[in-house]
């Protein structure tokens, strides 16, 4: 079965929805979907198989290019990601750092694509 994760540091209300959709798409496909994200304060966890929640670890505040980023390291990102073995990785752009960085750390470990 092909395995697909999405990494996201918080996942907005708005993107439940499509998630669930995409996880739909893919079991009809054959293939499996799981989304690892955390929650920032006062967000509740979605129901659903394809969700699953891991701890953050660490936030704080950075600025890059005059914007202000919230960076959130993912405790269990990569023990996750070890034992569920996926066949491609999706993650978000420069702001999930550094969890994008275990992502390319993961992939060039295991020769498996990942896309931000």
């Amino acid at each position: 079965m092909n395995r697909i994760a999405v990494v996201q540091r918080n996942l907005p209300q708005y993107r439940i929805s499509f998630f669930r959709c995409l996880d739909a798409i893919a079991t009809e496909n054959g293939a499996e979907l799981r989304v690892y994200y955390s929650l920032a304060p006062g967000q509740t966890a979605p129901n659903g198989k394809c969700f699953h929640k891991l701890n953050t670890y660490v936030v704080f505040q950075i600025t890059m290019s005059g914007m202000p980023h919230r960076v959130t390291i993912m405790k269990g990102l990569m023990r996750s990601l070890f034992a569920w073995k996926p066949g491609v990785i999706v993650t978000e752009d420069i702001s999930g750092l550094p969890n994008v960085a275990f992502v390319a750390l993961y992939s060039k470990i295991f020769g498996c694509p990942y896309y931000v």
